[in-house]
């Protein structure tokens, strides 16, 4: 009986620390540090729709008539129901939006929603992949369905 304990008390203490040290496992997750970035939409001007049945119907597809991006690092751009952030326009066909929460080496993406996409291609979902900047850089990266994609350095600048 004795020898059988024995074993237990050399097999226990082990089990006992590999239970300890599984808190101290590195796991992936988001980046803690933010930065600001200045994001910015030049829309061309389109005519008026030939279509007025199909315009009003992308614009239901892209969830309003206001122009808006949907923001990854906020959890929604997958999402047709999340939430978005309008922009705001600064100047004439210039459209603006501020975020100071975007991840810094990780992967952002952001779906650009412009009304004037919806009178060009009236079948479409408004998604802009061109004349959009983030700090000054145009992206160009796009990824899945019309999102646009980049990554950023932690004093704001964007890598290619």
């Amino acid at each position: 009986m004795r020898n059988v304990l024995r074993r237990y008390w050399v097999l226990l203490p082990m089990v006992a620390s590999m239970a300890t040290q599984c808190n101290q496992t590195q796991r992936p997750g988001l980046p803690t540090l933010v930065v600001r970035v200045d994001l910015v939409l030049n829309s061309v001007p389109a005519g008026p729709p030939a279509d007025p049945v199909a315009f009003n119907a992308c614009l239901d597809r892209m969830d309003g008539p206001e122009n808006h991006v949907r923001p990854s690092w906020r959890s929604s751009s997958a999402e047709p129901s999340g939430a978005s952030v309008l922009f705001t326009e600064t100047s004439a066909d210039v459209w603006t939006a501020v975020f100071f929460d975007v991840p810094v080496d990780f992967l952002n993406t952001m779906t650009v929603h412009d009304t004037n996409e919806c009178a060009r291609n009236p079948a479409g979902q408004g998604h802009v992949t061109t004349g959009v900047t983030v700090n000054g850089i145009e992206i160009t990266a796009v990824v899945g369905q019309g999102a646009l994609a980049f990554e950023l350095n932690d004093d704001g600048s964007v890598r290619p």
